[in-house]
């Protein structure tokens, strides 16, 4: 965060320099190892950003999170439901299913473009038979990026919130994008990057960490990193990570 590893270089040095405004007390007597927080902060105080700094998420409101698998979304998908949001998620991966309804989900949907016009047997709970509530949310969260920008505007109902925080389907650019025309009306639209985090805008302080930690620590949530790789192993590390096939946070330890 604060630009560590992009305008702040190191990832790998032995010694890094840290904007203070980036260090943040955690309590002192966990029991979580230093693997296991290594793979919180980014994940979390993102994600808690997303959720309750921008889009405003709140108790009983309908979020779609697209791209829930992702670490990113893993971590949305706990907080908002923690906070008594009901969750739509959605992933590319029909076996990813059961794993995102344990976690809370009302209801996942495969991830695809034209969400929820091909639904039979792409889906699971939230049965209600309406599908009104599926069609508009109060607040979507895509992780998904460019692709399905557009889309993701005209999912969320006019006075709600739609950010744009992550880019799991790659960077391809909107042509032609003309916010009279596609832009749905009354709608409010966002970005976020984890750069931003410790600045005056979005202060680290801000972000309940310890609360966090706390959770995790009782068994609510499961942020175990999924691979941990030491530092000599560094090669198979990023190979891990370009396979895509992970399914969680990777930590190398020095």
């Amino acid at each position: 965060m604060g630009g560590l590893g992009r305008t702040r270089p190191g990832s790998y040095g032995t010694y890094v320099s840290v904007p203070a405004t980036n260090v943040i007390p955690l309590p002192q007597d966990t029991a979580l190892s230093w693997s296991q927080l290594a793979a919180l902060p980014e994940t979390y105080c993102t994600a808690w950003s997303c959720l309750f700094t921008v889009l405003g998420v709140k108790s009983g409101e309908r979020v779609l999170i697209r791209g829930a698998t992702s670490t990113l979304g893993q971590a949305a998908l706990n907080l908002a439901v923690d906070a008594g949001a009901v969750v739509t998620a959605t992933t590319r991966r029909r076996e990813r299913f059961e794993g995102l309804m344990g976690m809370g989900a009302a209801e996942v949907v495969k991830e695809e473009r034209g969400l929820f016009q091909h639904r039979q047997g792409d889906a699971v709970g939230d049965e209600d038979g309406s599908g009104n509530g599926r069609r508009k949310f109060d607040k979507t969260l895509n992780l998904i990026g460019n692709t399905v920008l557009l889309e993701s505007i005209s999912l969320t109902r006019a006075g709600g919130r739609m950010l744009q925080a992550g880019w799991l389907g790659g960077l391809e650019p909107l042509t032609d994008f003309n916010p009279m025309v596609q832009m749905e009306s009354g709608v409010h639209f966002s970005l976020f990057h984890s750069k931003v985090l410790g600045t005056d805008d979005f202060p680290l302080e801000d972000v309940p960490l310890g609360d966090i930690v706390r959770k995790i620590e009782a068994g609510k949530w499961d942020a175990e990193p999924k691979r941990a790789y030491e530092y000599g192993d560094i090669v198979n590390a990023h190979r891990a990570l370009d396979s895509h096939d992970v399914g969680g946070k990777i930590v190398v330890r020095h």
